[in-house]
């Protein structure tokens, strides 16, 4: 009886995961040096409302406790340290797609950017830039609007915003389209 329970579970779990294509990947954020608690308690409660999978931090830790983290979101949303780049390249997940989040001339506006299903989003620290070498090693670099750029984790939140409602446009016009 506990095999079949066990065989049982594994075809639900295997056609769950399967039965939607578009529904397949993960969606990570990676911040570099972030600064300031609020900034990343504010990214951890956004990543945990918009079902981020993930949340890398590249460099030392130059905060302390997050307040901002009213829901507990740590609890939900692993968090993992690297303590520099070298470090976090070795460790992505494959077939990842890190995209950087940069304001640069070669940045692809978001508004034009068709997301992945394996992303990773890479943003800078608050007072600085990705490092033009990090920035070259990523599969795209979008930028969002405006000048000067946004706070960390309002950009976190937009770029999210922007993937969650592409994802949900593309899954309306599919399913209307079978």
């Amino acid at each position: 009886m506990v095999e079949l329970y066990k065989i049982i579970m594994t075809a639900d779990i295997k056609s769950r995961c399967f039965e939607n294509k578009l529904s397949r990947g993960f969606t990570g954020i990676a911040l570099l040096y972030p600064k300031f608690e609020a900034n990343v308690g504010m990214v951890m409660r956004t990543s945990a409302i918009f079902n981020v999978d993930f949340i890398y931090i590249i460099g030392p830790i130059r905060y302390k406790h997050m307040r901002t983290d009213t829901l507990k979101c740590s609890r939900h949303v692993p968090i993992i340290h690297f303590p520099d780049f070298d470090d976090f390249w070795k460790h992505i997940p494959n077939n990842t797609d890190v995209i950087g989040v940069e304001l640069s001339e070669r940045s692809k506006p978001i508004q034009n950017w068709v997301h992945r299903p394996r992303s990773l989003f890479l943003f800078g620290p608050e007072d600085g830039s990705i490092p033009t070498k990090e920035l070259e090693r990523c599969i795209g670099k979008i930028q969002l609007p405006g000048y000067p750029s946004l706070n960390l984790s309002t950009a976190v939140a937009v770029t999210l915003y922007d993937k969650i409602l592409k994802e949900n446009q593309n899954a309306s016009s599919h399913a209307l389209s079978s």
